[in-house]
């Protein structure tokens, strides 16, 4: 699972992740965190995000490119992690370098929210 994470300024993965799917990094960067200032590896991975709207049954996919900061650790970060009741595992944070690139909107009071997404910076596909 990939978490929203708009306080992150790039996107990151898991460095089990990262392993698990047998990336290999394309660079280091220094990055600041918790304990401070550290080199970290960087990906580059494709992401496919699914959005499925259940009230109109429409379900969205986004396929894109980007570089993730790996995080060692990531996955413990939130114990207990749940999806539809399901145990699941997170995985990586979408940062503002993707989130950059599109409006959304919350509606906490009525439950909802809308994200519209530059067309010109993703490919859109329809679910297949």
């Amino acid at each position: 699972m990939l978490l929203v994470d708009t306080g992150a300024s790039g996107t990151c993965i898991s460095e089990a992740a990262a392993g698990a799917l047998g990336l290999n990094p394309v660079r280091t960067t220094r990055t600041y965190g918790a304990a401070g200032l550290h080199p970290s590896k960087v990906y580059e991975v494709q992401l496919r995000i699914s959005i499925h709207d259940v009230k109109r049954n429409v379900l969205s996919v986004v396929d894109f490119a980007v570089q993730a900061i790996g995080v060692p650790d990531l996955e413990k970060q939130l114990p207990g992690l749940a999806l539809n009741g399901n145990p699941t595992q997170l995985i990586g944070l979408l940062g503002r370098d993707v989130l950059s690139n599109t409006v959304m909107t919350y509606h906490g009071k009525d439950g909802w929210f809308e994200i519209v997404i530059d067309r010109d910076v993703f490919a859109v596909k329809p679910a297949v």
